[in-house]
């Protein structure tokens, strides 16, 4: 070739093959770089939700134990509460002894009419002391206004009978 056949701007066959070929070369590496911290951020990713699995693992089961612990220690305090309870029925004061006792101190009265003796006497006011002994239990023990009303009626019987009595003594 002569020298003016060359061109102008200075690129020959050769040199723009050369060119072509370390473009090439640039994409390849750039391509292979970006695929290479794709995989290594893909895997630091998945470490990561390994890890935030694992730890939700962890607490999950930290949170189970502790609900099985607070179930256990409630259900002992419900028996205990069960317990305490049926123990505070049996001293309460039953209906049928209540009855029991009212219906004698009934016929104390009726049996008593126009005589009677000192140790009658000492004996009904035994039983009435006794009777409001225990109705003053049995309302401390918080039967509130039925125990209330079980006193009263109880106070009632009782003056009653002291009032018969007396009168029954002083007619004499």
């Amino acid at each position: 070739m002569a020298r003016d056949d060359r061109p102008k701007n200075g690129w020959t066959f050769d040199t723009l093959l050369t060119h072509v070929i370390a473009l090439i070369a640039a994409a390849e590496y750039r391509t292979a770089d970006r695929f290479s911290a794709q995989r290594e951020a893909v895997a630091a990713a998945l470490a990561a939700a390994e890890k935030a699995v694992n730890a939700a693992l962890a607490a999950n089961e930290k949170a189970v134990a502790l609900s099985e612990s607070n179930s256990e220690r409630w259900r002992a305090s419900a028996n205990e509460w069960r317990g305490a309870m049926d123990d505070r029925e049996t001293r309460f004061v039953k209906l049928g002894e209540y009855q029991l006792t009212l219906q004698q101190l009934r016929e104390i009265k009726d049996h008593m009419g126009d005589y009677v003796r000192m140790s009658e006497f000492n004996q009904a006011r035994k039983m009435i002391d006794d009777n409001k002994t225990q109705l003053q239990n049995m309302a401390g023990r918080g039967q509130g206004w039925e125990s209330g009303w079980k006193i009263l009626l109880g106070l009632v019987t009782a003056a009653g009978v002291v009032v018969a009595i007396y009168f029954s003594v002083k007619g004499k």
